[in-house]
């Protein structure tokens, strides 16, 4: 039941959520995503792929023999200018797994796409989402479609793509991001896929822009002259050719995120003359962002756990709009991969702040990062070893090793109410 609730009230604040309101991300990346790929398939109609992902934490599975089997319904109904429904569609969608713990792991999606055909026109996509074990049906927020100007389009919108190729019946294709439309601010590789519709055009400029500053200008040479159609392929959404009568020509721009940082940016795309130029807004988000993270100020000040008062308080007297660029900076000295813009050991520091702050709270409910175990488990990381023993007071005795460096801490309940203190190490 709880599982079902926390499904309903997350979907509300998305569903809630008006065009150009800030969601925490965490929300919509842990409850539901979706995307669009518009293209022409005529000289008067276009082809909708609208696909989405769910994470299985936020689905209720039912045991069937060995296995635990969840399933989805997504209705796509789409209204006319005029306000007139004049489609629907319906797919079902399941998952079957044998272990329990992979329905509640948080990084497991279920994918699919549903593909429709509209005629040149105004239309408004209305997508519905169902769980169909606990009929729990919630509306999504809606999406425009304005196929006349895609029509007339020669630069259609970019789509993120995986850096790396996946195999599907022993061939390789690209395949979808799918985190709504956005560029990842992430460790991981991911690339922009910029379909046009001449498909005799060879060559591309692309540039990035943030605010006014130039991040990235290149000159692309085609990819391939295909037919773009995403197919679910176990548990990837892939690019594959299908039987369209208007081909596009791909162009790929690699490893996009490699020097972006959160925030929006502009992809200015130009073939030939300036006629031809296209301004796309785009958003970089951190998908996985810990919440400890959210407030730059309060990101500093949890600085404390490695840090001298002096240099918090140094960031700390910057400018408030200074706070973020402070606190990269700061981060920057120590990043093991110094050549692109994401800090994993920064993501891991944080990371392990939001696990204390919820792990190891007492009875009290105190924030756990200010407990003994917490503030070891900050600075040293998950331990190779716990081991739990009693004293001979009966109290409950928890001990860390650590392998490298080689530590071992020691913890002792004395009041039974998870309150552990530290008494060697």
């Amino acid at each position: 039941m709880k599982r079902i609730i926390l499904f309903s009230l997350l979907l509300v604040i998305a569903i809630k959520a008006q065009p150009g309101d800030r969601i925490p991300y965490p929300v919509l990346k842990y409850i539901f995503n979706s995307d669009m790929l518009v293209i022409p398939s005529t000289d008067s109609s276009v082809s909708v792929y609208y696909l989405y992902k769910i994470a299985y934490k936020e689905l209720v599975f039912e045991k069937a023999g060995k296995d635990y089997v969840g399933n989805v319904r997504l209705q796509i109904e789409i209204f006319d200018s005029s306000k007139s429904m004049v489609l629907r569609e319906l797919k079902d969608n399941g998952i079957s797994v044998e272990n329990f713990e992979i329905t509640i792991d948080k990084n497991n999606f279920l994918y699919d796409v549903i593909h429709f055909e509209l005629p040149s026109g105004n239309y408004e996509v209305r997508p519905t989402i169902s769980d169909l074990n606990s009929d729990r049906e919630l509306p999504l927020k809606p999406d425009i479609i304005n196929s006349s100007i895609i029509l007339k389009e020669t630069i259609f919108n970019p789509v993120v793509i995986n850096h790396h190729q996946v195999k599907c019946d022993s061939k390789q294709y690209y395949s979808l991001v799918n985190f709504d439309g956005n560029i990842p601010f992430s460790p991981n590789q991911f690339s922009l896929l910029i379909p046009v519709a001449d498909s005799s055009e060879n060559n591309l400029n692309v540039q990035i822009i943030s605010e006014t500053d130039t991040i990235l200008f290149e000159n692309l040479q085609a990819s391939s002259s295909m037919n773009l159609t995403p197919e679910r392929c176990g548990e990837n959404i892939i690019l594959n050719s299908g039987n369209q009568n208007i081909s596009t020509r791909n162009f790929i721009l690699e490893n996009v995120n490699k020097n972006l940082f959160e925030g929006r940016l502009t992809v200015r795309i130009n073939i030939g003359d300036e006629s031809q130029n296209r301004d796309i807004d785009m958003n970089v988000v951190w998908v996985n962002k810990p919440f400890s993270l959210f407030d730059p100020e309060q990101a500093i000040t949890l600085l404390k756990y490695i840090e001298s008062d002096e240099v918090i308080s140094e960031l700390l007297n910057a400018d408030d709009d200074e706070y973020s660029k402070g606190l990269m900076d700061y981060w920057k000295k120590f990043d093991p991969e110094p050549e692109t813009s994401f800090n994993p050991l920064m993501q891991e520091y944080y990371e392990r702040i939001d696990y204390a702050a919820l792990e190891f709270r007492g009875l009290g409910k105190d924030n756990g990062t200010n407990t003994d175990r917490g503030k070891i488990y900050i600075r040293f990381g998950k331990p190779n070893e716990i081991s739990r023993t009693s004293d001979t007071s009966g109290n409950v005795v928890e001990t860390w090793i650590y392998a490298n460096p080689e530590k071992k801490f020691t913890f002792v309940d004395t009041r039974g109410t998870g309150n552990f203190t530290l008494v060697e190490g």
